[in-house]
Parts: structure tokens; sequence; C-alpha cells
């Protein structure tokens, strides 16, 4: 029996021993995990999943239309009373031109798609930013926290030393208060960090929704987040840098693209439709109704089709989309104008303060030049 309960307890030992090891979780996998997690990772997915089907709604407009329609007729005479047919039809119609109206649809949803999908791998670089972000921050409060717990053992081994050393008079008593003072500090820096590292802790669990413990996440001791780091110190470089690497700069080009694309559509709304139109009827006359009266026929024709007056619907709609139009190149100024901004303030206080600012000194009228000439470079 004794034996049984040994084995027993080395057993339930050794899976506590087994359970306290929990494996260390890698980056990637967190990155991947919050991905998942995230609401607005799948909203975003989403998104492109509705521009993609109104692409494809878009290029519908090319294909011919094919329908097909059956319907039952009475007809009641009071010379040969009621008759009957049950009328087949098959219809084929297809745009022959709308002067660039489809075309220039098609381009719209194109442009709306891409932004989406920026918007998608802006969302996903977000998220996978906060994730990096807290993992190297749980790493670097472990440290300190550990740090702090190697110092405290220190003073702990000095504060013993002194009691000996009072206890024979070579020591002051002043001298272990200090030891002590430098404890309590070390406890209150120690505590600072294990709440500092909670909160850190408490936001990776909701970005990835796992259960995860400090000790599963160790970042590489070899990780140098500078290694490969590039650092610009040109400031016209780097605002060519943000026009060409930027998500936000990027879908707000894509935005006015779109608009352009609106503006076309609109003009060429002026213009007539051609389309090109077939049918093939069959009939199935019964009652009373004679076979001569209601022969099969096939009709071939092209319709053009042209407004004349709609009030003024065209005319609004062009004015609409050329307001936004001007909003859209508004914005891409706006955006680039702040960026200029952003740029002289981080570039303040370094080495190249001179350099930036002769170049903050240029006049209005000149920077203004080079963000038009830049945003048609980069349109």
């Amino acid at each position: 029996m004794k034996i049984k309960m040994f084995f027993l307890t080395t057993a339930f030992i050794t899976q506590s021993t087994y359970a306290s090891e929990l494996p260390v979780i890698p980056l990637r996998d967190l990155v991947n995990a919050a991905l998942t997690h995230q609401p607005s990772v799948a909203v975003s997915y989403y998104e492109t999943e509705k521009k993609n089907s109104d692409l494809d709604l878009s290029r519908a407009a090319l294909y011919p239309t094919l329908d097909l329609t059956s319907g039952l007729n009475n007809n009641r005479k009071e010379s040969s009373g009621t008759e009957r047919n049950v009328e087949n039809k098959v219809s084929l119609s297809y745009r022959i031109t709308d002067f660039g109206v489809r075309g220039a649809n098609i381009r719209k949803s194109e442009y709306e798609r891409d932004n989406s999908k920026t918007d998608y791998e802006k969302t996903k670089n977000i998220v996978s930013q906060e994730v990096v972000t807290t993992y190297y921050n749980i790493s670097k409060y472990r440290e300190m926290i550990d740090g702090v717990n190697l110092e405290k053992e220190f003073y702990k081994k000095m504060l013993e030393t002194f009691s000996l050393l009072v206890s024979s008079g070579v020591a002051m008593q002043s001298d272990m208060r200090k030891v002590q003072v430098s404890i309590d500090a070390l406890n209150t820096r120690s505590i600072m960090y294990q709440s500092m590292l909670d909160d850190e802790m408490y936001k990776m669990q909701n970005m990835t929704g796992l259960n995860l413990s400090p000790d599963q996440i160790q970042s590489d001791e070899k990780f140098n987040l500078f290694k490969k780091y590039i650092f610009v110190e040109s400031p016209e470089k780097l605002m060519d840098m943000v026009m060409k690497y930027n998500d936000d700069y990027k879908m707000l080009v894509n935005t006015r693209k779109a608009a352009t694309e609106d503006i076309n559509a609109a003009k060429s709304s002026y213009f007539p439709t051609v389309d090109l139109v077939s049918s093939y009827v069959q009939n199935n006359p019964s009652g009373s109704a004679k076979k001569s009266d209601y022969e099969d026929e096939f009709k071939t024709g092209i319709n053009v089709s042209f407004n004349i007056f709609n009030g003024f619907r065209n005319s609004a709609q062009e004015r609409k989309m050329v307001a936004s139009y001007s909003q859209a190149k508004l914005q891409i100024d706006d955006f680039l104008i702040k960026r200029v901004i952003t740029l002289i303030h981080n570039f303040q206080d370094t080495p190249l303060q001179k350099r930036l600012t002769q170049w903050r000194n240029v006049h209005i009228q000149t920077r203004y030049s080079l963000l038009n000439y830049m945003s048609r470079s980069f349109s």
C-alpha cells in the first residue's frame, strides 16, 4: 500500500511539474492569432469581398442579357368566342456602345477595390504592430523585474553583512537603514513594473484571445530592432517614400482616380445608347384562336436611346462628381501639407536642424508647387 501511494504521489508531482512548464509561443503565432481574433481585420476583409462583387457587377454590363418569358393570354370576342394563347418568348439584348459609361464604371470599381485591399493590409499591419509592440514590452518588463529581483538579492545579502558589522561595532545602524531604504525602493519599482507587465499581458490576451502567462512570451536575445532600420536623412526623400508606400496616401489617390471616372461617366450620359435586340416568340393558340393569327415570329433590330429631358438630372450628377473630385484632390493636398509639418517637427533638434531650417524657410508658394508636382507625379 505504501509503495502504491509513493507511485501515485510521484506521478502527481511529475504531472504538476509538466503542466507548469508552459510552451513558449513564438511572435508569429501571436500575430496570426490576433489577425484571426480581431473583428477589425474581418470587417476589412469582407469590405474587400464587397468591392470585388461591385467590380463583377460593373463588368457584367459588358455581357449580353438573355431572358425567357412565358405568358397565357385570353381574348374574348363576340364573333368567335374566347381565344387562348400561350406565348413563349426568348429575348437577347446587347449594348453595342454607351460612349464610355461602362468603362468608366469598371475603372471606378477597380480603384475602389484597390482601396479596400490597401485598407485591409493597413488594418493587418496595425494589428500586427500592436502585437509586436506589446510582445517586446512584455519581454522588457520581465527583464526589468528580473533585474530588480537580482538587485534586491544583492541588497539583502548586504543587509545581512551590515547586520553582522553593526553587531561587531564596525558599522553604524544608519548604514543598515540606508540599505533597507534601497530595498524598499526596489520593492516599489518591482510593484510598478509588475503592474505594467500585467497591463501588457491583459492587452495581449485581448488582442489574441489566448489565455497566456508571462513565461510563454520570451523575445529572441539576438533580435535587433534597428539592425535593418533605414534612417532617412533627406526630407525630400522621406516625402517620396511617404507617397510611394503610405497606405493613406495611396487610398486618397485611388479615391481621386475613382472620382475622375465618375466625371467621365457623368459626361458620357449625355450621349445616346445603342443596343442590339433580338427576340423569338413561340405561340401556342387554343380555343377558338386561329393558328394564322398567332404565328411564330423572330425579330432583330437596333435600338438607339437618347434622353431629351430628365429634369436636369445629368447636369446635377456631373456637378456632384466634380465636387467629389475637388474634395478628393484637396484631401491629398491636406495630407501632404500635414506630412510636411510633421516632417519638420520630427527633424527638429537633430544634426540636420540647420539644413531643415533652410528648407523650412522656403517661400510658401514654392512649397505648394512642390506638393502639387509630387501629387501629379504619383497620381
